[in-house]
């Protein structure tokens, strides 16, 4: 899965860098520690009147089906698997025709700790966080869907945006930590994914895609359990920590690159996730 992420580049920097023609007026702070139900920066296209438009705008994270009777499925709708998307009744529109890209600078997942210890002993999951090659300076595009979901009780009221993330088996190292792993959109597909008219079908872009991950860099290394609490958000979650120095049993030291050798055990998800949308 992938249940928080960080994302600090400000609005006019993420349309620079995802070329869109239009920007929304709204302005989200610099976040480290984003959860669901959250709003968050998404680049979406629309094909009206036949010409492409490319747009970055704010969406709330937790994608809510337009028949949804009111908005609180949104806060289980964070994240959807790529093996079922394009079934599931609450996302397969939405991966037909609307399908987007959520920049992040990085994600957290968490490995789960030593399950013989007894349970009231047992120190918390760590968490790890992943991103980039730091020395790239760009987002990392995750492949996202998003749908509009509007009042059936308030007819006159504005048209809630959503939105959730594609993940997929986890592989490599990145496996060592969590089970899943959202899925990357390189620069080179942002088009293809983006496209609301698609001629080719979106399961063949989504294959793509999943294929291409084990070929993308990433960069994971252990931080602060901090993090575990979503009312704590500063720029020291994202900083490595040394395992070596933290008394936590069963977690291996080392960070590194995908490639190099992790040795943490199966992880779990992360602890202590509220949803409330």
């Amino acid at each position: 899965m992938c249940g928080r992420y960080a994302a600090g580049k400000e609005r006019d920097a993420l349309a620079v860098e995802f070329e869109v023609d239009s920007a929304t007026s709204r302005h989200l702070p610099a976040r480290w520690n984003i959860a669901p139900t959250a709003p968050i920066y998404i680049v979406k296209e629309s094909g009206d009147g036949g010409i492409p438009a490319r747009e970055l705008t704010v969406a709330a994270w937790g994608l809510v089906p337009s028949w949804a009777a009111d908005i609180s499925i949104g806060g289980k709708m964070a994240n959807a698997r790529c093996e079922t998307v394009g079934q599931k009744p609450s996302f397969r529109s939405a991966f037909a025709r609307r399908r987007c890209l959520v920049p992040v600078d990085g994600w957290y997942e968490w490995a789960a700790a030593d399950m013989t210890i007894a349970a009231k002993a047992r120190p918390p999951k760590q968490p790890y966080y992943f991103c980039a090659p730091p020395t790239s300076g760009a987002s990392t595009a995750l492949a996202g869907i998003y749908e509009w979901w509007r009042d059936p009780t308030d007819p006159d009221a504005e048209p809630l945006l959503s939105a959730a993330i594609i993940t997929t088996d986890a592989y490599g190292d990145l496996a060592k930590v969590h089970t899943r792993t959202p899925v990357i959109v390189p620069p080179s597909m942002w088009t293809q994914w983006l496209n609301p008219h698609p001629s080719t079908p979106a399961a063949t872009v989504l294959a793509e895609l999943v294929a291409a991950l084990p070929d993308t860099p990433v960069t994971i290394h252990p931080v602060s359990t901090r993090v575990n609490s979503a009312r704590i958000d500063d720029a020291g979650l994202v900083v490595p920590i040394d395992l070596s120095a933290q008394a936590v049993t069963g977690i291996a030291a080392p960070a590194g690159r995908m490639g190099e050798r992790l040795t943490q055990p199966d992880a779990a998800d992360a602890p202590g996730q509220s949803f409330l949308f």
